[in-house]
C-alpha cells in the first residue's frame, strides 16, 4: 500500500503565492499533493491596476490565469472563501469548500481596506481593496460618470503611494469624458504631507503634479465620517462628493479573529523570521497579511513578491525536512509609482528619478512578472 500523500494547502492566490507555485513548477516533489484556495481564478497584478485604470492596458495584460498556473505546479485549485481555520485538527472550511485536511498551510489572501474606523465607510464609497471587487464596481461608476451631463466630484481618501497612483489614473482615464461634464478631484489625507513615507523631493514633486492637475491636495484632513452627499472631517469641515475612494490603511481579514494563529492587535499574524507562524509551525504566511517580527514591513506589491520568493523556498524546505532560511528584508527595494498618463516616479533609497523613461522601465518589467507567469508548458 502507497504511503497517504503529504498535503499543502495555499489559502488565497495573493503575489507571494504567486511565487510559491512558480517555484514548485520548476521544483515539484513527489508524494505532495497542493490545494489553492482563491475567490477568482484570474489575479489581478497589483502593479498594473493604475495602468488598466488609466487605459494604458486591457484586462488580459494584467490578470495572471491561476488555473494556468496551478496546471503547471500540479496543483488543485478550488475556487471559494474561507471562514475557518482549526489550527490545532488542521482542517479548513468554507462557505463553498468542504472540510480540508492540510499538514501544512500557508496564507497569502491580501488585505483590505480598513473601514471600521470611519462611520458609514462601509456603505457609502468604494474600497479600493479588495482590488478585484474595485474593478468591478468602478465600471459601474464609469457608467455613471459618462452619463452624466453637469459637474461630477470624486473624492480619493489615503494619502500614500496607492491613492496618488489611483487618483492620477483617474484623472488619465476620465479626459476624453471632461468635454461633457466637469470632473473634480480630490485627494484627502490625514498626514502633513503627501507620501510621508517617502522623501521630501518625491512628496513635493507629486504634491506639485497635483496642482499641475488641478486635482485638489487637502493634507492634515482626516475623514471622520462619509454619506451619500460626500465627507465630513475631523475639523468640522464637509467635502461634497459624488463617490468617494477608500485608499487607506489596509486591514486584516476577520476570519482570523475566530483562528488560535496568533495575532497582533490590528489582526495580522505574528511570523518569525521564517515567516512561520509564532504559534503554529506548519503555518506560514506572507503577503499584507503578516506582522514580521525582525521589522516592519510596508504593505506593497514588493514585498509581498520578495515574502514570496522567500516563502516558496521555505515550505520546499520544511516538507523535505530541511533547515528553514530566514527571511532578511533589503534595507532599500525598487518603489516605481504610475503618474496617471506615461509618466513615473523611480525611488530607492535616497536616489530619486521621473519621467516618460521610467514608465516605460516599468511597464517592462510589469510585463516581464506577469507573462513569466502565464507562460504556458
Amino acid at each position: 500500500m502507497s504511503a497517504p500523500k503529504m498535503h499543502l494547502v495555499l489559502v488565497g492566490a495573493g503575489h507571494s503565492h504567486l511565487m510559491v507555485l512558480q517555484r514548485f513548477c520548476r521544483k515539484p516533489i513527489k508524494g505532495l499533493q497542493i490545494t489553492v484556495i482563491s475567490r477568482s481564478c484570474y489575479i489581478p497584478y497589483s502593479g498594473m491596476i493604475p495602468g488598466l485604470i488609466a487605459g494604458h492596458y486591457s484586462w488580459q495584460q494584467c490578470h495572471i490565469s491561476l488555473a494556468n498556473l496551478c496546471h503547471r505546479a500540479g496543483a488543485r485549485l478550488l475556487i471559494g472563501d474561507i471562514n475557518h481555520i482549526d489550527a490545532e485538527q488542521r482542517h479548513i472550511t468554507g462557505p463553498q469548500i468542504s472540510p480540508i485536511r492540510y499538514d501544512w498551510l500557508s496564507l497569502n489572501t491580501g488585505s483590505k481596506i480598513k473601514l471600521d474606523e470611519i462611520d458609514g465607510a462601509r456603505v457609502h464609497g468604494l474600497a479600493a481593496k479588495p482590488i478585484e471587487h474595485f474593478l468591478a464596481a468602478w465600471q459601474q461608476k464609469m457608467a455613471e460618470i459618462k452619463s452624466c451631463d453637469n459637474s461630477y466630484k470624486i473624492a480619493v481618501v489615503g494619502g500614500g503611494a496607492a491613492s496618488l497612483e489611483l487618483i492620477l489614473a483617474i484623472h488619465q482615464r476620465l479626459q476624453p469624458l471632461t468635454k461633457r461634464a466637469t470632473v473634480n478631484l480630490s485627494l484627502i489625507t490625514a498626514a502633513k504631507t503627501l507620501l510621508p513615507e517617502h522623501n521630501t523631493s518625491n512628496s513635493k514633486l507629486a504634491s506639485k503634479k497635483l496642482r499641475q492637475l488641478s486635482i485638489k491636495l487637502l493634507t492634515n484632513s482626516r475623514a471622520v465620517s462619509a454619506h451619500q452627499y460626500g465627507l465630513d472631517l475631523a475639523d468640522g469641515r464637509s467635502l461634497t462628493a459624488n463617490c468617494v475612494i477608500w485608499a487607506t490603511q489596509a486591514g486584516a481579514p476577520e476570519w482570523l479573529n475566530n483562528t488560535t494563529i496568533s495575532c497582533d492587535e490590528q489582526g495580522f499574524i505574528h511570523v518569525n523570521r521564517f515567516l512561520q507562524s509564532s504559534s503554529h509551525p506548519n503555518i506560514f504566511a506572507a503577503g499584507d497579511m503578516i506582522h514580521f517580527s525582525e521589522k516592519t514591513l510596508p504593505k506593497s506589491g514588493v514585498y509581498a513578491v520578495r515574502t514570496g520568493q522567500a516563502l516558496a523556498k521555505n515550505l520546499h524546505r520544511v516538507i523535505r525536512n530541511k533547515t528553514l532560511l530566514a527571511y532578511k528584508p533589503q534595507r532599500y527595494f525598487l518603489n516605481l509609482i504610475s503618474l496617471g498618463k506615461k509618466q513615473a516616479l523611480a525611488h530607492w533609497g535616497p536616489i530619486s528619478a521621473s519621467g516618460t523613461w521610467v514608465w516605460y522601465w516599468k511597464s517592462w518589467l510589469d510585463r516581464r512578472f506577469v507573462n513569466r507567469l502565464n507562460k504556458k508548458d
